[in-house]
């Protein structure tokens, strides 16, 4: 049996479909949480009884905060954290809306890709994009493959079927070979500040030294 993805340099890959936002895990335990604590802020009696005093309503606040940042901030650290607190599994391609792809040791980093459907030259196509290639679903095969050119058959094409080509002769060959393998074109995409200064900002060094700063200003 072929795999998800079959492909070398992918060692594995599982398919999901996104929650919604209020189900996420750094959403709903804290929705319960917090009306719970406040409950406990708002009345009196129960403040006095189990909370007893502003050091500890902070110290109280400050353990929800870190715990809620903490679960969020895993979502973009570790992409199996992710697919566990926002998405759940999917059992086939066809009701798949995500797929997370890992690819082998020093072949870049894993990564959640969204599966598209359309429809090129009447046929139907299920693909996703990583790393800025495109594999498309052989239904057949049940496995997702890079696309396949003329020069990867076997064996190889002879120079002769290269010389009797006669190229493209009508606009919906053009069409559908353009939708089916997209723009020839060699692209470098580059970062925005707000990209650069997220990727910054959730970095666990850097969200390590502002807690330390934030404690010691306690």
């Amino acid at each position: 049996m072929a795999p998800l993805v079959d492909n070398p340099m992918i060692a594995s890959a599982t398919l999901h479909n996104p929650l919604p936002l209020w189900l996420h895990t750094y959403i709903w335990p804290f929705a319960i949480i917090w009306p719970v604590f406040f409950r406990y802020y708002l009345s009196q009696d129960l403040y006095d009884q189990h909370i007893g005093g502003q050091e500890w309503t902070f110290v109280w606040c400050g353990t929800i905060i870190t715990a809620q940042s903490l679960v969020w901030l895993s979502t973009h650290w570790n992409i199996n954290l992710r697919s566990l607190f926002t998405s759940t599994s999917a059992k086939s391609v066809s009701t798949a809306k995500l797929i997370k792809v890992h690819p082998i040791t020093n072949a870049g980093s894993a990564d959640f890709c969204k599966i598209d459907r359309d429809n090129a030259g009447g046929k139907s196509n299920v693909s996703f994009l990583f790393q800025k290639r495109r594999f498309l679903y052989d239904a057949a095969k049940n496995s997702f493959a890079p696309l396949t050119y003329s020069i990867d058959q076997e064996p190889k094409p002879l120079l002769e079927a290269y010389q009797k080509s006669r190229g493209i002769d009508s606009a919906s060959e053009l069409s559908r070979i353009h939708q089916h393998y997209g723009d020839n074109t060699f692209d470098i995409p580059v970062p925005t500040f707000s990209e650069l200064f997220k990727e910054h900002a959730v970095a666990p060094f850097f969200v390590f030294q502002i807690f330390l700063c934030w404690v010691m200003g306690c």
